[in-house]
Order: structure tokens, then C-alpha cells, then sequence
């Protein structure tokens, strides 16, 4: 059986779309578990009446403490064997599950993905081997395109995960931004190989402003201690990835740099201390070696006068 796990908070104009591509699907062994993370409109109402009208829905209400926090209840009172994750304005096509599920039947493979993104530059690097339509690629691999995003990135949707390899795995509550990209690293550290698709069955829609698309805030620096934390952990047999994970810290740096630039100008310099201590932290000269011309061209702006890229920023969000 599959658990799919769905964390809503305030998405009552897209978690019926998302509950009904669900249960919708072509294989039907699977419990979809509601986590209604405190939300304040008729999220958790939508929610009951699905759990209500459906023996394969369950939906639990918990005071609000974030995506993580909704996520781990989930694990903790799912009862599949294999675990996928759905965000609540997201959808899925027919066979989405089946097809994960198809790919976690070969006897090696102990993550299962969506295609998601597309970075050749870095594709051309990882080592993988082709299977009766699919690309496996080994633990090395896996990790090297979850920092480039050369294949896929370090989201939990668009995935498929075997839940004796989750074991005690939780993620961290403690962190409100890239929280999900240090579960799946170190989720990754347990497989033996992932298996990928090309075909994308996984809808991901942004509504209004996204997490990584809206202004800055005090909990998005815990981003930071996410890179700190995937170094911390991460086996010494591959120190040797260390410089992609610090190609992914600058996408997140300058993610962040943009979110402070569509924030009021008299909250800047308190962002900026952060940011550029986790910028002086990132080894500048390989990092720009691995990077495209746009985002060489901010990485100097942001050495040279963080201030000025700032304002050039403002400008185009204006």
C-alpha cells in the first residue's frame, strides 16, 4: 500500500483539485492522509467531508507548526509501505502512482522520481545507466543532481519513497526554509539507487507568491543552516560532491538576495549580515567556474556592493 501524505494550511481554493487527482488514480491500494496544519478558512471542512465520503481518506487537525511538522504527522500515522508526498495546490495525472510504484519494483532502486528539471551542463557529469526506459542513477549521482538540479532537486514531490528506508527519518521542524532538500539528502545517504523518468505526471502550480517568490522573513535564514547542516552530515567519501553543494548554497543565496530586494528597504541590512556570512562561507572561485553568466555577473555585484544589486533588483520587481 501507498500512503500519500498531503500537508494543507489556508488552500481551500486548490486542496479540492489536489484530493481529487488523487483519488482518481489508476492504482487504488493507497490511504491519503489530510494533515489540516490549523488552517484558519475551509480547508480542514473540505477535508472532512472527503474523509467522510472516502474510506481511503483521513483527515487529521493539528495546530498550526508549519510544513514539517504537518509532513512527520502524516509519517507518523501512515501505514503504507511506500510514501509519497503532494503539496495542497498541486495535482497529479491518472498514473502518477502506479508509475512510481512501477520504478521502486526494481530490485535496486529505492527512491523513485519525476522528471522535474533539466541542467545539461551538469547532466553531462553524472554517470547513469539506462533500464527498460528509465535512467538509475547510483547514491553519488543522486546527490550530485539534487545540487545542480541536473535531473531532479531536493523536493519531496515527484517522488516515491520506500518507508522502511525512512525509518526514524523525520523532517526537521526547526527549519522553514529548504527543510525538505536536507530530508531528501539524507534519505538519499540510505538508498542504493534512484530511479528516474522523463515523463513529468506531477502538476506543480504556483498561486500569488511562492515560498521561494515572495519577500524575505526571519525564518528563511534558517536556509543557511540547511548547507551547514548537508556538509555536517555528509560521509567523507563524498567530500568531493562539496563543491556542488556549494554551487546550491549560491542558487539559494541569490533566491534569498531576491526575496530581500521585494522587501522594504529599512529591513535590508539586518537580511544582508546573514546572507553574506553564508556568501563568505561559499569558496567564491569554484563556485563561479560552475555557475551561468547571469549568475556570475550577481555573484560579483553581490562581492563588490551587495547594496547595488539590490537596488538593480528592486527596479525589476517594481
Amino acid at each position: 500500500m501507498i500512503s500519500v501524505i498531503v500537508p494543507i494550511y489556508n488552500a481551500e481554493n486548490t486542496v479540492e483539485n489536489c484530493i481529487c487527482s488523487i483519488l482518481h488514480q489508476t492504482y487504488e491500494d493507497f490511504e491519503l492522509i489530510l494533515i489540516d496544519d490549523g488552517s484558519s478558512d475551509a480547508s480542514g471542512e473540505i477535508c472532512d467531508r472527503y474523509q467522510r465520503d472516502d474510506r481511503r481518506v483521513k483527515c487529521l487537525h493539528i495546530d498550526n507548526g508549519g510544513v514539517s511538522n504537518a509532513r512527520n504527522t502524516g509519517l507518523e500515522h501512515s501505514a503504507g509501505e511506500y510514501i509519497a508526498f503532494v503539496d495542497a495546490d498541486d495535482t497529479i495525472e491518472p498514473q502518477y502512482l502506479a508509475t512510481l510504484l512501477q520504478m521502486l519494483s526494481f530490485p535496486d532502486a529505492d527512491l523513485s522520481v519525476m522528471a522535474e528539471c533539466h541542467n545539461e551542463k551538469f547532466r553531462k557529469r553524472i554517470s547513469s545507466e539506462a533500464r527498460e526506459g528509465y535512467v538509475f542513477l547510483d547514491r553519488r549521482s543522486a546527490l550530485m543532481s539534487v545540487f545542480t538540479s541536473a535531473h531532479f532537486a531536493g523536493h519531496p514531490w515527484g517522488k516515491m519513497f520506500r518507508r522502511d528506508l525512512i525509518g526514524e527519518l523525520r523532517f526537521d521542524a526547526g527549519l522553514h526554509y529548504c527543510e525538505d532538500l536536507l530530508f531528501v539528502v539524507l534519505y538519499l545517504l540510505r538508498c542504493r539507487k534512484a530511479c528516474y523518468t522523463e515523463t513529468n505526471l506531477y502538476n506543480y502550480v504556483v498561486y500569488g507568491e511562492s515560498a521561494s517568490q515572495g519577500r524575505m522573513s526571519e525564518s528563511k535564514l534558517s536556509a543557511c543552516r540547511v548547507i551547514r547542516k548537508i556538509k555536517e552530515v555528509l560521509p567523507e567519501e563524498y567530500h568531493d560532491l562539496e563543491p556542488y553543494i556549494d554551487y546550491d548554497a549560491m542558487q539559494l543565496i541569490m533566491s534569498m538576495v531576491s526575496m530581500v530586494a521585494k522587501s522594504p528597504e529599512d529591513t535590508w541590512d539586518e537580511y544582508l549580515t546573514a546572507l553574506m556570512d553564508l556568501f563568505r562561507s561559499v569558496p567564491f572561485r569554484s563556485v563561479y567556474k560552475l555557475s551561468d553568466a547571469r549568475t556570475k555577473s550577481k555573484m560579483l555585484l553581490l562581492k563588490i556592493n551587495p547594496k547595488i544589486l539590490l537596488k538593480i533588483l528592486q527596479r525589476k520587481y517594481r
